[in-house]
């Protein structure tokens, strides 16, 4: 068993007004030292377990759908994924994003 963790992130948007470049908009993200994603995960030899009981139905949607698509390039792999520690979702740190890059690394 392993344990991940991933922290909050906030995205910029920049937009160019000077007409500087040939991009009209941009942006930078960078992790904050805040609420802490933190997921285990197991192999499992049968299948793809995970429980997303404490998330909203967009993000359990969006979640499984990334692991889905994730699953038809890599068939064999398989684990059991516990989410141990989540901050709140929507409140502008990128907590879904942040979730589904997680599980997609550990997986």
């Amino acid at each position: 068993m392993i344990t991940l963790q991933s922290f909050p992130r906030l995205h910029i948007c920049l937009i160019d007004l000077g007409c500087a470049t040939y991009r009209k908009y941009g942006g930078v993200g960078f992790s904050i030292d805040g609420p802490e994603i933190k997921i285990e995960v197991s192999p499992n030899r049968q299948k793809i377990e995970i429980d997303l009981k404490e998330l909203d139905y967009q993000t359990k949607k969006d979640v499984l759908d990334a692991i889905g698509r994730y699953h038809k390039c890599y068939p064999r792999q398989k684990a059991k994924i516990s989410i141990i520690k989540m901050p709140p979702q929507h409140i502008g740190l990128g907590i879904k994003t942040s979730l589904i890059l997680i599980i997609l690394r550990a997986m």
